[in-house]
Formats: structure tokens, C-alpha cells, sequence
């Protein structure tokens, strides 16, 4: 009797190993699932923060170079116009003095 009560115990010992290794990989696998969708939801937000950051970036460089771009445009304009005002004087000097030799050069004949 002894002896089969023995086996009987060590069967049962068996049968709650098999049950508690079972118990450890089901809760093994649901950890590494859990692990698993927080890891993709991590990358997902760092890449959703990275794509925020960078769209940031560009915006402030669009920002930026519209601005300098209106800048040079402007001072473009303003050159342009100065070289307008300048031509203007010099054609007005010329035909001034052309004028003034020409009727200098007529009294003196």
C-alpha cells in the first residue's frame, strides 16, 4: 500500500508540475504579448513625436525662408529703384551739360 500511495503522490506531483509549468508559459506569453503592444505603441509614439518635431521644423524653415525670401525682394526693389533715380540724374546731368556746351559752344561762334 505504501508503495502505491507513493505513486499516487507522485503522480499528482506531476500532474501540478505539468499544471504549473503550464500556468507559467500561458502567463509567459501574455507577458510577451503585453511587452509586445507596448513596445509597437512606444515606436509608434516616437515616431508620431518625431513626424510632429520634424513637420515643426519644416514649417519654421518655410517660415523663415518666406521671410528672408521678402526681405531680398524688397531690398531688390529698393536697389533697383536707387539705380532708376541714379540713371535719371545722370541722363538729366548730361542732357543738361550737353545743352549748356552746345549753346556755349553757339554764343562763342
Amino acid at each position: 500500500m505504501e508503495v502505491e500511495e507513493i505513486v499516487k503522490q507522485l503522480i499528482s506531483s506531476e500532474k501540478s508540475a505539468r499544471e504549473i509549468i503550464e500556468t507559467a508559459k500561458n502567463q509567459s506569453k501574455e507577458i510577451i504579448s503585453k511587452v509586445t503592444q507596448e513596445g509597437e505603441m512606444m515606436v509608434k509614439n516616437k515616431i508620431s513625436e518625431a513626424n510632429k518635431v520634424a513637420k515643426e521644423m519644416i514649417d519654421k524653415a518655410e517660415t523663415e525662408a518666406q521671410s528672408e525670401s521678402k526681405e531680398i525682394i524688397q531690398k531688390s526693389i529698393s536697389e533697383v529703384n536707387d539705380l532708376k533715380n541714379r540713371y535719371a540724374q545722370i541722363r538729366e546731368t548730361f542732357a543738361s551739360d550737353f545743352v549748356t556746351n552746345f549753346v556755349k559752344s553757339k554764343v562763342q561762334n
